[in-house]
Parts: C-alpha cells; sequence; structure tokens
C-alpha cells in the first residue's frame, strides 16, 4: 500500500501512515496504544486505527476514527479521517470505508460525526456527502488551506 501511495506522491492520509511501520509490531502497538493510553502528547487524542483489505489481503484503505475531538479537530481533521490508496480510488471504496467508519463510530458513542475535508478535495467531499454529511462551515487555516466541515448526524 505504502510503495503504491509514494508512487503517485500523493499525502498518506489518515495521519497514522506518516508513522515509521519498518518494524510493523512496534507500528501496531503504537496504533494499539494511541487507541487505549490516558496520557496522549498535547494536541492529540485517542483513535482508533482500522484498515480496509481485500480477498487478496492487500490492504485498500485505512480509517482512523478519533475518539472525540479538540479545538483543532472540529475545524481540521474531525472524528474521521480516512485514505484510500491510489490504484484503488474511485471504486466507491472510500464510501464503503466511511459508511463502516461511522458504524464503528456510534458503538463508541459518538453520535454526532464532524468530517472535515479540503475545499479542493472534490471526491472526498462527495464521500461525506454519500454518507450522510450535513455542510456546517468553511474555514480558513494557514497557507492558504480551506477546510469544509461537516456534520453526519
Amino acid at each position: 500500500m505504502l510503495l503504491d501511495w509514494h508512487s503517485h506522491e500523493g499525502e498518506l492520509v489518515p495521519f497514522v501512515l506518516k508513522i515509521d511501520c519498518s518494524d510493523f509490531e512496534k507500528f501496531v502497538k503504537i496504533l494499539n496504544g494511541m487507541a487505549t493510553s490516558k496520557k496522549m502528547p498535547e494536541g492529540y487524542v485517542n483513535c482508533t486505527t482500522l484498515w480496509m483489505v481485500n480477498d487478496n489481503e492487500e490492504i485498500i484503505g485505512i480509517t482512523n476514527i478519533r475518539h472525540k475531538l479538540n479545538e483543532q479537530l472540529h475545524f481540521y481533521g474531525g472524528h474521521i479521517g480516512y485514505g484510500v490508496t491510489p490504484s484503488m480510488r474511485n471504486k466507491g471504496y472510500a464510501t464503503e470505508m466511511l459508511k463502516l467508519a461511522i458504524l464503528e463510530a456510534r458503538k463508541m458513542g459518538i453520535q454526532d460525526i464532524r468530517m472535515t475535508c479540503n475545499s479542493r478535495n472534490l471526491a472526498s467531499e462527495r464521500v461525506i456527502l454519500k454518507n450522510g454529511g450535513i455542510f456546517d462551515t468553511e474555514v480558513d487555516l494557514e497557507q492558504g488551506i480551506r477546510e469544509k466541515c461537516f456534520w453526519i448526524k
């Protein structure tokens, strides 16, 4: 999955893909710790990472569910971040991944789900809207980046 991503020079999304995974067991321990730790680094919240895998056991995408929001996540990141490896895009996987992540978030007690996407990322906006997203606001972030914010009730 990472080789596919790097060959397309795209940004690794969600953020957990930026963690060193050369030692996969250590990587999984870090992810598990992020879900359960009582002490998170400044600016971080607990989060659960889920993988979408096809019948050939290839990773298609990854979803990260943040258990709560801090002020920054309210406008950039939201409750759920997701990414589909470039060679698997435009096949409906992102829509299905978000649908499944919403079900998991509900099991965690998150009823009103905040979603955000870059204002230029029309594909992600469509995925959010297909999953019941209701546009809330658009905000200016640093360096001219605009983020669209939605709620899924």
